[in-house]
């Protein structure tokens, strides 16, 4: 089994990826001056009788601020939901921190453990599911560069919307774009296998590109050493705990169109 890592080249980033990462906090305003208040005039007959006021709409009964509500799609949008990377013994590398983040998304949301999955007609890997969200989780099992096999075997299996978490060198290590409608594969062997192997009008997939950082050179050797090596305590919980509550968020406004 061969295990392919990215392409050495440097790349540029894409059109209009969609930026779900937290902005930086804006220094506080300063506070309004003081205002005197206004005397209250002394009721008269017809202002005795005590009436019940309605709360502002962004406040409820008790005058405590509630949110402004989120627009939620009637029907959820079901998304099979699949991570790229490499098997055991290539597991919580930098390569397959798609797999790291996945794990972490279903811990999150609640889901059952990862079951494994026969090859052939099923694709193979690993699924998790759970009757609480329009989610499958499906962790692929097969080497990187040989993705496409198992996501199309799978895809025609489960059917849904297809949505592949991946890691991403170009993209600093525990933030996460979103990309949708397909595009170049941009130096991922596990992108370009899934290319591939899906039919040309099932190629628009959305991404979910997960940040690795990359290493200072550009040799292909000293990008594969980075890719390939385990990662460190900080690496893995910037993807666990950074990344992950990222990822749960872009699913949430894949399936109900702005959250839930």
């Amino acid at each position: 089994m061969s295990i392919e890592t990215h392409q050495s080249a440097a790349t540029s980033e894409p059109e209009n990826p969609i930026n779900i990462n937290p902005e930086p906090t804006p220094p506080p305003s300063p506070p309004p001056p003081k205002k005197r208040p206004r005397r209250q005039k002394k009721p008269t007959n017809h202002e005795d009788k005590p009436t019940t006021a309605t709360p502002p709409q962004n406040q409820n009964q008790n005058g405590i601020a509630m949110p402004p509500a989120i627009p939620i799609a009637s029907t959820p949008t079901k998304l099979l939901v699949l991570s790229l990377g490499n098997p055991a013994p290539l597991l919580h590398t930098l390569h397959s921190a798609g797999h790291t983040v996945l794990e972490a998304v279903a811990e999150q949301l609640g889901f059952g453990a990862f079951t494994a999955v026969p090859r052939g007609g099923s694709g193979g890997g690993a699924v998790s599911r759970s009757e609480a969200h329009p989610y499958t989780l499906w962790r692929g099992g097969r080497a990187m560069n040989e993705s496409g096999v198992g996501v199309r075997a799978r895809w025609e299996a489960e059917g849904g919307e297809l949505v592949v978490v991946h890691d991403e060198l170009e993209v600093g290590l525990g933030r996460v774009v979103v990309r949708k409608g397909g595009g170049s594969a941009r130096g991922h062997n596990g992108i370009k296998s899934l290319l591939a192997h899906l039919p040309p009008a099932n190629r628009g997939f959305v991404r979910i590109a997960v940040g690795i950082g990359r290493p200072a050179s550009r040799e292909s050797a000293d990008v594969a050493a980075y890719v390939l090596r385990k990662m460190t305590a900080v690496e893995r919980r910037a993807i666990e705990e950074e990344a992950a509550p990222l990822v749960v968020k872009a699913l949430r406004e894949l399936a109900f169109g702005g959250g839930s």
